[in-house]
Order: structure tokens, then C-alpha cells, then sequence
């Protein structure tokens, strides 16, 4: 099993726009991970362990169209984070203007790793 050092990137969204992330997954090294065949995974929780805000993943999309998408750069290690904005509206905020939440990006081939970690910041947007 090859092992990953998980990336650490904190990432931002309002509830009235879309959220499309690239990346670009590297090993240590710099070689690209091959994603032909891999299925790759996130959550978005309150906090490790917490509630789950958004769960996606590149098997398939949300009724919304959120997912993780991997394109024709499979074998580059490229795909994007793909979250629509209605997907992100149906997180319950309270009497929140915004949640810091936690989330991970985990790769399963023939085992799974953590490819990246970090905070998701959700913010409740301003215009409509």
C-alpha cells in the first residue's frame, strides 16, 4: 500500500453560490495518483465524528448534482469538488451566520488513505 501524507487546506462556501474545487492529487514525491478505478470520498461533519452535513463521493451525485467528479485526468490524479448551492442551503445553520466544520478526502483502491483533511467554513449567503 502506498501511503499519502494527507494534505491540510482549509475551504470556504456561502449557501447562494457553488462551490467547484479542482485538485490535483500528488504523491510525496510528485508522481500523480492514478485514480482509473479508485473511488474517492468526502464528508463534511460538525466535527470528527459529528453530524454529517454533506457526504459525497465520485460513485455518483446528490439529487442536487454535488459530487466528486473525476475527469478525463484520471490517470493525472485530477478531479473536482463539485457542491451545488442547494446542497449547502439544506445545512441547518440555527442562529448561525456560519459553521467551521470538518472534513476529509479519503482515495480507496485495493485500501483507503486520507488525502486531505482540513476546515470547511459554510457561510449563509447575503443575496439571494
Amino acid at each position: 500500500m502506498t501511503e499519502y501524507a494527507p494534505a491540510v487546506r482549509d475551504l470556504s462556501a456561502a449557501t447562494n453560490a457553488d462551490f467547484n474545487e479542482y485538485c490535483s492529487l500528488q504523491t510525496d514525491a510528485g508522481s500523480p495518483i492514478d485514480l482509473t478505478g479508485a473511488v474517492l470520498a468526502m464528508q463534511v461533519r460538525s466535527e470528527p465524528g459529528g453530524t454529517i452535513y454533506l457526504d459525497l463521493d465520485s460513485t455518483g451525485l446528490t439529487a442536487n448534482g454535488s459530487g466528486l467528479v473525476v475527469g478525463n485526468d484520471s490517470t493525472q490524479g485530477g478531479f473536482t469538488i463539485v457542491i451545488k448551492k442547494a446542497d449547502l442551503a439544506g445545512i441547518a445553520f440555527g442562529d448561525l451566520s456560519a459553521l467551521a466544520a470538518s472534513y476529509d478526502v479519503t482515495l480507496t483502491q485495493s485500501e483507503t488513505s486520507v488525502l486531505a483533511k482540513g476546515t470547511f467554513f459554510i457561510s449563509k449567503g447575503v443575496t439571494a
